[in-house]
């Protein structure tokens, strides 16, 4: 008897270009992901408060001198 397993390809995503903003000001952010596996279910932002962090183009509004922001996705095979 064999046990044959597929191991399916990771997502892509991109998080977008770097900006530069003012003090105060907001960003949108803008993830851009795809899959062979089909469509991509859940985004997840991380590195500071967004508007909606679940959500492919949150906004963002960063405090101090500057902010690393980061988005992982999955996709409906749940591959990250």
């Amino acid at each position: 008897d064999v046990m044959v397993f597929n191991v399916l390809p990771r997502p892509t995503v991109n998080a977008g270009l770097d900006a530069t903003i003012c003090p105060g000001s907001c960003h949108q952010l803008n993830a851009v992901a795809s899959s062979t596996n089909g469509p991509i279910v859940l985004y997840t932002w991380s590195g500071g408060a967004v508007s909606n962090s679940l959500s492919a183009s949150p906004t963002a509004c960063p405090t101090g001198s500057g902010a690393t922001y980061s988005v992982t996705v999955v996709d409906n095979k749940q591959c990250n």
